[in-house]
This record gives structure tokens, sequence and C-alpha cells, in this order.
């Protein structure tokens, strides 16, 4: 979404918010890019129809903040069928090394 609108982040460490802006500083868009720290800037700023990401942590610690209720809830990466096959690839890959070393 970086190349058509402003996308904001919020976050609870700046460290994470400085991350972000290196890994998204050669990205097309990246000026798009606003991150705000949790407890150090005015989350009200934030647009109310502004695609905004909260990570987990900042989540959890907003409370019952009004932006929760406008924000959708954070997807996995993996769905569940995919985070199983994953898993049952890599116990059947690395179990027979495993057992190999105890010999």
């Amino acid at each position: 979404m970086l190349p058509r609108a402003l996308v904001y982040f919020v976050v609870t460490d700046l460290r994470f918010a400085d991350k972000l802006h290196r890994l998204f500083g050669s990205s097309v868009g990246a000026a798009n890019l606003r991150t705000l720290v949790r407890g150090s800037h005015d989350l009200s700023e934030i647009p109310d129809d502004a695609p905004t990401y909260l990570t987990r942590l900042t989540r959890r610690r907003l409370g019952d903040c009004t932006l929760l209720k406008r924000v959708l809830p954070e997807s996995r990466g993996f769905s569940a069928e995919s985070a199983r096959q994953i898993l049952c690839f890599l116990s059947r890959t690395n179990l027979p090394v495993a057992s190999s070393d105890r010999v």
C-alpha cells in the first residue's frame, strides 16, 4: 500500500520504528511510511481511513484505545494448515538426522 497512500505503523519500541524505515527505505513509496511509537506520539493524528498496522505488543498495551475499534486484527503470516505442513516437513527432515546423532 505504500506506493498509493500513507501507511501507519504503531510500535512500542523506537528501535523497531527505525528498523521499519531501514527495511522499507528503498521501497517504492517509502516516503509514505509513518511510524508512531505508543506512549511517545499522539495516535489520534492517524486519519480514520488510513491503513494502520499495530504490532502485537502494541495491540496488547493499547488497552481501551479507540484505535483498536477501527484497525483490523492482525493476521498470521501462515495459515494453520501451512504452519502444520511446515512443521511436518521440518520434523520429517530433521528426525533422521537427530536419530543418527545419538548412535
